[in-house]
């Protein structure tokens, strides 16, 4: 059986309801609207299959909720994410060194440039045109050579970012679901005894202890990020740096009003991006993952961010 979670806005009210919708009734708005925009995305297909996936698995497997909730973020972040990060390493490795590559033809590159300017009298903005073109026919030879088109590079974000939003509204459908007043399955109620620890009710949000835990989760992982470069960000690097604490301490505030079935995929999310991302700091890990060395590649990265983190303190 399966089950949707429609709502409707009256007023400043959510009114919620339980019964089965098709997204080809959905009625599109003329003007943009955050909650029908929510509502219809609540409704759309990618969330119905994975709520419907997400009851499979806790009958098939017997796993309480937060087990399900933790093994399934688990088992999609092995299967699908790390290789996407893998990937995306091995595409920022081969541009770092086909930059470096190419820096060293450069003074060659104008050297021949100079030589073209006086032997066919060309002026300096003719001159500067010709140098550009011409590296840039280089870069793009090299990017076909080693396959790594920059555009590689987000294909991990293209992935993760609509999964972590199609996974959570799903999972605050499905709590929602649990607390009607009508009749809901066995599945969709134990959502409110098959938490763990601290937080037994999934349906209820954890004002404290997950917010805390997922605050310092993504800050670390922002700011380990941030001390393996330090002193070398430009202003754009700093204002994004800046942004990305911004919006964790924002994640952190709407988990504390969020089921904590929800705070808490965040929580397992964010917890095994950033074990991803520390082990694919290791030199030994990135040999074997075949992802190429660069000349800026630490072999002591883990030394490196201490070390930096004692310079940002006494400094």
């Amino acid at each position: 059986m399966r089950w949707y979670h429609p709502f409707s806005f009256r007023d400043s009210d959510a009114k919620y309801s339980i019964c089965k919708v098709s997204s080809r009734t959905m009625t599109p708005s003329r003007n943009f609207s955050l909650p029908e925009f929510y509502i219809s995305l609540s409704q759309s297909a990618p969330v119905h299959s994975f709520q419907n996936l997400l009851l499979d698995l806790h009958q098939s497997t017997g796993l309480p909720w937060w087990g399900l909730i933790m093994m399934t973020t688990l088992s999609i972040r092995s299967a699908i994410v790390f290789p996407l990060a893998v990937h995306q390493n091995q595409v920022i490795a081969r541009l770092a060194n086909i930059n470096d590559e190419i820096g060293k033809l450069v003074p060659e590159l104008n050297k021949e440039v100079n030589i073209a300017k006086v032997m066919y009298k060309w002026d300096e903005a003719h001159a500067k045109k010709v140098f550009k073109r011409q590296l840039r026919s280089i870069h793009n030879k090299y990017v076909i050579r080693d396959n790594c088109h920059p555009f590689k590079t987000v294909l991990l974000s293209l992935f993760q970012v609509p999964l972590w939003i199609v996974f959570s509204i799903s999972l605050r459908n499905l709590t929602f679901m649990s607390q009607s007043s009508n009749s809901v399955p066995d599945a969709l109620n134990a959502l409110k005894y098959e938490g763990l620890l601290w937080f037994p009710d999934l349906t209820c949000p954890d004002m404290i202890v997950i917010p805390i835990l997922l605050l310092f989760v993504n800050l670390t992982l922002t700011e380990v990020h941030a001390l393996r470069n330090i002193g070398k960000g430009s202003k754009l690097q700093k204002i994004l740096l800046n942004t990305s604490r911004g919006i964790i301490f924002v994640v952190a505030a709407a988990a504390t009003i969020n089921p904590s079935s929800v705070s808490f995929y965040w929580l397992c999310s964010s917890a095994f991006g950033l074990g991803q991302n520390l082990l694919l700091m290791v030199p030994k890990v990135r040999r074997v993952l075949r992802i190429p060395k660069t000349p800026k590649e630490s072999q002591t990265p883990f030394s490196d961010i201490a070390t930096n983190l004692k310079k940002r303190f006494y400094k």
